[in-house]
């Protein structure tokens, strides 16, 4: 009835095999364990059987919690002390958290016992759900699509139906993951992956291929943005070490992140090694732009006469790149002239601010009629753009 792998080649004749075991003689009840192969819906209608669900089968916080009181001993003794007894000389520790065993382990038996039984057996705990969460999808996964999950930071139902890993098969669905006991509730949101068992799925898409991980990260920050999660797939960006995919993110949503969270917007670009806009590094004039918006910090005091523009190296380099940019203007040149404008107000230069802020509007124009432009961006650089104006008396 089985093949050589364990699978069944004969779901009739197991079926039958199983009836006969129930009415023979001493019969009791049976437990029928198997994989994704396993022909669940023929069993429950021909047998009086009970289907267990993952619901089931993963342990609960309070569940946890009921284990951890019979097995946990306190922080610094060895599982094998505990066994004999040997605690009347230990250190009183923190009792094992629930909550904590639960986000790790995700209710998994083998790596939860581990846990409960001492907390700081961190390595075991992978080492006892490695093998059987591996065995458990290695017929459902053959792709891996489900393994690249582990590298998305959250899970929603619009994150999810925007992964596409490998761009013409979707990705997982969160019933799917659910169903497979890959995420849980989470204490902090709808749902999370276990921490060992992104663990175990990230390093199995390591092991199977290393361009799998560069895919499933640029899938993942791909997700989060299409999902509107843009400060989380900025992020996820740049803990993946995108640089260019991180920069481009934050330049096409630059106007949300400096209107809805300022402080958001300085703490990533900060994080870019550096920001570099048609050619410029505009790394230090950003942090200080965005250091004096966000600190309300005051105006310096203006100059009685307008500097010399022509001894503003930075200014003079400005000119040049949104020239350059302007040649074909998107949502990048948009935002290195809203930049401009705002650099040259702070350092005084009214006159040549109000000429950027025509050369941006004239940008704006162009980009709007060859690029897809956000409206908010478009907004924006019309706003600064009328405000350099304004105070150059124009």
């Amino acid at each position: 009835m089985l093949d050589g792998t364990g699978a069944v080649r004969d779901p009739d004749a197991f079926i039958d095999h199983l009836g006969a075991l129930l009415e023979g003689p001493g019969a009791g009840r049976i437990a029928v364990l198997g994989g994704h192969d396993l022909p669940v819906s023929r069993l429950a209608g021909a047998l009086p059987a009970r289907v267990a669900g993952v619901e089931d089968l993963l342990l609960t916080v309070t569940e946890i919690q009921d284990l951890a009181a019979g097995w946990a001993p306190p922080l610094g003794v060895s599982p094998r002390s505990a066994a004999r007894g040997e605690f009347s000389h230990a250190r009183p520790g923190p009792p094992v958290s629930p909550e904590a065993v639960h986000a790790a382990t995700g209710g998994w038996l083998g790596p939860t016992r581990v846990l409960c039984a001492n907390p700081l057996a961190t390595g075991a705990s992978r080492r006892a759900i490695l093998s059987p969460l591996l065995q458990w999808l290695a017929g459902i996964d053959p792709q891996g699509l489900i393994a690249q999950a582990a590298f998305l930071p959250e899970y929603t139902e619009q994150v999810l139906a925007a992964f596409h890993p490998h761009r013409t098969d979707p990705g997982p669905t969160l019933e799917q993951l659910v169903q497979l006991g890959l995420v849980v509730p989470s204490r902090h949101g709808p749902w999370c992956m276990p921490t060992l068992i992104r663990q175990v799925l990230a390093e199995s898409v390591r092991q199977a291929r290393e361009p799998g991980v560069t895919v499933a990260r640029a899938a993942a920050v791909d997700a989060l943005a299409a999902a509107g999660r843009i400060e989380t797939a900025i992020k996820a960006a740049l803990h993946g070490r995108a640089w260019d995919r991180a920069t481009d993110l934050i330049l096409e949503h630059w106007a949300e992140l400096y209107y809805t969270d300022r402080p958001a917007l300085a703490r990533l670009t900060a994080e870019l090694p550096r920001l570099v806009i048609g050619g410029m590094d505009v790394s230090a004039v950003v942090s200080q732009l965005l250091t004096t918006v966000v600190h309300g910090q005051g105006q310096k005091r203006w100059p009685a006469v307008e500097p010399d523009l022509a001894r503003d190296k930075t200014g003079q380099r400005f000119r040049a790149a949104t020239t350059r940019l302007s040649r074909d203007p998107d949502h990048r040149a948009l935002v290195l002239g809203l930049i401009e404008v705002g650099y040259l107000r702070t350092a005084g230069h009214f006159t040549a601010s109000a000429r950027a802020a025509v050369r941006l509007r004239r940008a704006l124009a162009a980009a709007l009629t060859t690029h897809r432009i956000r409206p908010l961006l478009a907004g924006v650089s019309e706003l600064q753009a009328g405000i350099s104006l304004h105070l150059a008396d124009r």
